[in-house]
Parts: structure tokens; C-alpha cells; sequence
């Protein structure tokens, strides 16, 4: 998974020998203001054959900012089962690897959000 880069689950399990166990938005993760940001993406993966994996990530220490009032997006972060040394780690069958992008930013005021939008963001976080 590279920066905008939606590579299919199919493709990537036929490339790699990796399993993806978990895709899905991250709630909460878009900054609030009167347009909330995107949500980032949570992709959890499981070596199938010991492997050599290299991870980066932006957004880990500074969350992507809000613009015109609005609030910041959500952290990103890369966690594993494996020890990760600046990065790198070498999986064994089993291991489990998780990247979370960040969110973005919200953009104006949240207290400007649309009473309806509002509404429905209270609804979906049910």
C-alpha cells in the first residue's frame, strides 16, 4: 500500500505471501468542522511464509491539519507482532503487520457542520 495506491486484495495475496485479514475505514479518524475530513484506512496483514517487510509512514507524530477552523485529522500508525527495526522486520508464518493512515483534516468550523449531516454523524457512531 503506497501513499493513494488501492491495490486489490486478490492481486496483492497472488504478489506476496500475505494474507489481508482486516480492510476498513478508521472511525472517528476524519477531522470535525462544518466538512468533516476522510477517514483513513486500517489494513491488517498475516505473513503465510516467513518474509522480509519494509514499512514507512507519514503522520505517525503530526496529525494532518484542518483548514478555515476546522480540526485535525487522526494519526496514522504501523504496529506488528514482529519487532520492527526502523521499519523493517522479518515476519514469520503467523505474523501479524497493521497500517492505519491517517485521517484528514476537517475544513470551517465544526459548529457550522449542517444540523442534518450532524445528525447523521451521531447516528453512524452508534
Amino acid at each position: 500500500m503506497t501513499n493513494t495506491s488501492n491495490l486489490p486484495v486478490e492481486a496483492l495475496e497472488l504478489e506476496y505471501p500475505l494474507t489481508l485479514m482486516r480492510y476498513e475505514l478508521v472511525d472517528g479518524s476524519g477531522g470535525a468542522g462544518q466538512y468533516r475530513g476522510g477517514m483513513g484506512i486500517r489494513r491488517t496483514y498475516r505473513a503465510d511464509h516467513a518474509c522480509h517487510v519494509r514499512v514507512d509512514g507519514a503522520r505517525i507524530l503530526s496529525a494532518p491539519w484542518g483548514l478555515a477552523g476546522g480540526q485535525p485529522g487522526g494519526l496514522a500508525s504501523i504496529t506488528s507482532t514482529a519487532t520492527l527495526n526502523h521499519g523493517s522486520a522479518m515476519l514469520r508464518p503467523g505474523d501479524l503487520i497493521e497500517v492505519v493512515t491517517a485521517g484528514s483534516g476537517g475544513y470551517g468550523p465544526a459548529a457550522q457542520r449542517d444540523p442534518a449531516a450532524l445528525a447523521r454523524d451521531q447516528a453512524e457512531s452508534r
